[in-house]
């Protein structure tokens, strides 16, 4: 298999839960609601351009048995790189079956498709509070900042609390909302977005 140059169009197999990504302008469809959790922190990670779901299906061997694969995400990185993901529950992962089955994947993916296999727990997704945070965050990203909002941004201290981000220049809960879900701040993510919660303003 050649290393994808574009991504391709999600495919029809099991489409069972429907993910709205607003980085891809698209419905995206997945197996699980923790892979649909995985989407969401494709959407905030500023390193990932776009994304698709069940994007390929290859063909490998396993103990003399030929058996296909297909990946739950394939991310087309900032830097050019691609990246496939599985999500799997850890213990699932753990499983002696798929110990062997994705050590002989993680080494097949960069010969035969040029990129990484990476796997993607729910100890990796359910880190923290980083899902209830980015999910209260997602409506408010969904279109892009408005000019007010810019401006409300150029005029931030470079070090704040979210209730100071929300007074700024008579500002508001939404404008802060709106401004803290395009990722304009490093925060500790891991814990609840509070009024309290310490915000470092990105630089230009």
């Amino acid at each position: 298999m050649y290393r994808q140059r574009k991504l391709p169009h999600t495919s029809k197999i099991l489409r069972l839960i429907g993910f709205s990504s607003f980085k891809n302008e698209a419905r995206m469809y997945c197996e699980s609601a923790m892979e649909s959790h995985a989407l969401l922190l494709c959407e905030f990670d500023d390193s990932v351009l776009r994304y698709t779901t069940q994007p390929f299906t290859l063909t490998y061997r396993l103990n003399n048995r030929k058996t296909r694969y297909t990946p739950d995400i394939l991310k087309m990185m900032s830097n050019g790189d691609y990246q496939s993901v599985e999500v799997k529950p850890l213990d699932r992962l753990q499983s002696v079956h798929n110990v062997e089955k994705f050590q002989v994947l993680q080494e097949l993916f960069p010969k035969v498709v040029g990129h990484e296999l990476r796997l993607l727990s729910d100890k990796d997704i359910y880190a923290g509070g980083q899902i209830k945070n980015y999910q209260s965050l997602y409506p408010f990203r969904r279109q892009p900042l408005t000019d007010q909002e810019k401006t409300v941004l150029s005029i931030t201290p470079s070090i704040l609390s979210f209730r100071e981000l929300s007074e700024v220049a008579h500002s508001s809960f939404t404008i802060a909302m709106r401004l803290v879900a395009h990722n304009s701040f490093t925060w500790d993510v891991l814990s609840p977005l509070n009024p309290e919660s310490l915000l470092k303003k990105r630089a230009a």
